[in-house]
């Protein structure tokens, strides 16, 4: 885990992979909180197609703004 910073506030980070059904996966994690709200942004799928998505998810992390 990794302690970032994502819309101008503290953030958790990790990345992470795992079996699910016998299934290898990689996951992706964002956690930030603003006032009562906690915001879990995440990212998974197998690990042989993580990279098809990840890009397009890190854009969408980037551009996030907690309202």
């Amino acid at each position: 885990m990794t302690e970032i910073r994502l819309d101008e506030r503290e953030a958790q980070h990790t990345i992470a992979t795992g079996k699910l059904d016998g299934v290898l996966i990689k996951m992706n994690i964002y956690v930030l909180r603003k006032n009562y709200c906690i915001y879990d942004l995440t990212y998974s799928a197998k690990i042989n197609t993580y990279d098809v998505g990840v890009v397009e998810f890190e854009r969408f992390v980037a551009a996030f703004h907690a309202w």
